[in-house]
């Protein structure tokens, strides 16, 4: 019996090991599998947000040249883009006087003046004399109302100009 058991040893332990060695090989397979899938699938979705993200792309590029074309053809005197920078005499826009910006913006108002009636202007105390009165003309030019409020060290006046009424002044 002992040579019999002696003889079942050996080849136990070498089947336990093949066993052993064949589960964990399946386990790894299965592990590899799992893996491919997962490959895959990150894949497929990593190729649609690269498409999603062109598309994007192309259509960021398209208004961006719409925007630069619109801003091209505006006729609005010292307004030019260059380099994908609004320019207003050369200067960048966001470094424009706030007189010259109002100013701008009563030339963008006239251009689409048939869907403005009036504009509210407020701080209208950063014209100086000079430019006040060039703002004003622009506006009338331009057929557009204003109500604007400018601080002054005076008392509160209202003041109609350019109606066909005579101009009034009502002092407060």
């Amino acid at each position: 019996m002992e040579t019999a058991k002696a003889d079942y040893n050996p080849k136990a332990e070498a089947l336990s090991a093949e066993i052993a060695s064949a589960q964990e090989k399946a386990d790894q397979g299965l592990k590899a599998a799992s893996t491919r899938e997962l490959v895959t699938r990150l894949n497929t979705e990593a190729s649609q947000y690269e498409e999603k993200s062109e598309l994007l792309t192309t259509m960021l590029k398209k208004l961006e040249a719409l925007k630069a074309s619109l801003l091209e053809n505006l006729p609005i005197k010292g307004m030019e883009i260059s380099d994908g920078q609004l320019l207003v005499n050369g200067l960048p826009f966001d470094r424009v006087n706030d007189a010259e910006k109002h100013r701008i913006a009563v030339e963008i108002m006239r251009l689409n003046h048939r869907d403005l009636g009036l504009m509210v202007l407020d701080r209208a105390e950063i014209f100086d004399s000079k430019s006040w009165e060039s703002f004003k003309t622009a506006c009338k030019k331009a057929g557009l109302p204003i109500f604007a409020a400018r601080v002054t060290d005076s008392d509160l006046t209202v003041r109609t100009e350019g109606s066909k009424e005579e101009a009034k002044e009502v002092s407060a």
